[in-house]
């Protein structure tokens, strides 16, 4: 190996290092996974009426007042308090709007297991606020929302043991409409532990000049 091979090699492993010292090197890890591949509607509902079409959740609604596709139940603490919430969600129809950026009430929901009430007053419910502007029906919208920015009611109570997800879409008098939307790669992840060095101090210094050292030394013996 020339000593230009050697000097690149030693300079992108430096480099590797530099990034995990200073910003930390993580990745996330999946906690809760729905995709709709098997053609199932994997424990999802939806307000009326649920199929899965193409690959993708679709809930329908006929005559209530908002359009709801509610999740299967799951122990609660599996969802870290870093997790981070993502999925892609289309409105195919709703009756009483123009299009989706009409539905002025749109939420992510954590619910308690139990119907509310009377569970709600003695649980926490945790939500999220979704922006529909400029929204077009059969347009897909992909959210990415972290649980440490939830918005929370009852705040004062536990959190449950046992949960669910509930999306809830509504026009702002929730009058009675024909709806539907698809639901389609819902998952739910929380970073590994990350390196996290917020400052490099003169013995992190020896340390890092040292494994530098080592990288060129090795390479060089090749």
């Amino acid at each position: 190996m020339t000593n230009s091979a050697i000097i690149k090699q030693a300079t992108f492993a430096s480099a590797i290092l530099f990034v995990c010292l200073f910003a930390g090197c993580s990745h996330a890890t999946a906690l809760l996974t729905w995709d709709w591949n098997d053609g199932t509607t994997q424990g999802w509902l939806g307000s009326s009426d649920q199929s899965n079409l193409g690959g993708k959740f679709l809930a329908t609604n006929f005559g209530n007042g908002s359009l709801q596709m509610f999740g299967p139940v799951f122990h609660r603490p599996v969802v870290a308090e870093l997790a981070t919430i993502s999925f892609d969600i289309t409105i195919t129809r709703y009756s009483t709007v123009t299009s989706p950026a009409g539905l002025t009430y749109a939420r992510l929901q954590l619910n308690p297991q139990s119907p509310c009430p009377p569970a709600c007053p003695q649980q926490q419910i945790l939500y999220w606020n979704l922006d529909l502007s400029n929204l077009a029906f059969d347009q897909t919208r992909t959210f990415s929302l972290s649980m440490k920015n939830a918005s929370s009611i009852n705040p004062d109570a536990p959190l449950p043991d046992f949960a669910r997800f509930d999306l809830i879409f509504a026009d702002p008098q929730f009058d009675s409409n024909t709806s539907s939307g698809l639901l389609d790669n819902f998952i739910v992840s929380a970073p590994d532990t990350a390196i996290d060095i917020p400052a490099l101090g003169p013995s992190q210094l020896v340390l890092m000049a040292a494994l530098m050292l080592l990288v060129a030394w090795r390479f060089s013996r090749r």
